[in-house]
């Protein structure tokens, strides 16, 4: 792939990504009405023209290859850090230089900055980067499965796909997790923890589909899930 080329597909595709994270959180937030975020603790840090025969233009989903080194210290649990929040009574452990930020529709949402590095080798800043949020919402007598099911039927365009659920036990709670892709160009994952009335979702989400990346984060992920402790 020619150079400006390659540089325009990659920003495509974190263009992409953004809309589809925003369309994610949006559907979430709009399940029910939104808590209103509570601070935590932590350290603070175009598309393509429609074709002439008026057609939407074809994308094809292109797993990359990176030169990013995944074997950096945030995979040394020993010196995490914890978020912990005291109005909703729970808590994570977090790589210890990722940083935590408030934004607003999340509890708190913390960021890789290693991988907002990238601009060197002619990525966006957010083309490269993993982010780690956290969203609390009061879903009633629903269950996690009715939650999710009018969750899905509220994205209609087929923008999302989910590649995989699987029930998981954190802190004695059952859970659910699920790959989600936007367009097939980036993967999502999120987990959904119920207690009493209120739904705990924590979603990772990427820019661009670096698949060594995926994995990398994937098992960062599944660390992060096993620390959560919710009282």
């Amino acid at each position: 792939m020619p150079l400006m080329n390659k540089k325009y597909f990659i920003f495509l595709v974190a263009i992409l990504a953004v809309v589809g994270g925003a369309a994610l959180i949006w559907s979430i937030k709009n399940q029910t009405p939104p808590n209103q975020p509570v601070a935590g603790t932590g350290d603070n840090a175009t598309p393509p023209a429609p074709a002439d025969n008026g057609t939407e233009p074809t994308v094809t989903p292109e797993i990359i290859t990176s030169d990013i080194d995944t074997s950096d210290p945030s995979a040394d649990e020993a010196g995490w850090k914890t978020y912990r929040n005291e109005e909703y009574g729970f808590e994570f452990r977090y790589p210890n230089n990722w940083q935590a930020v408030e934004e607003e529709g999340v509890l708190v949402r913390i960021y890789d900055p290693l991988l907002f590095l990238e601009k060197d080798a002619g990525r966006s800043p957010w083309a490269d980067g993993a982010r780690l949020s956290v969203i609390v919402r009061n879903i009633g007598a629903k269950s996690i499965d009715q939650y999710l099911d009018s969750l899905n039927k509220s994205i209609t365009d087929g923008s999302i796909s989910i590649l995989d659920t699987k029930e998981v036990e954190l802190d004695n709670m059952r859970g659910v997790t699920r790959v989600i892709s936007f367009l097939g160009l980036t993967r999502t994952i999120e987990t959904y923890i119920k207690k009493e009335e209120e739904v705990f979702v924590f979603v990772i989400d990427f820019g661009i589909n670096y698949a060594e990346i995926f994995d990398h984060y994937e098992n960062l992920y599944e660390n992060i899930l096993s620390s959560i402790l919710i009282q």
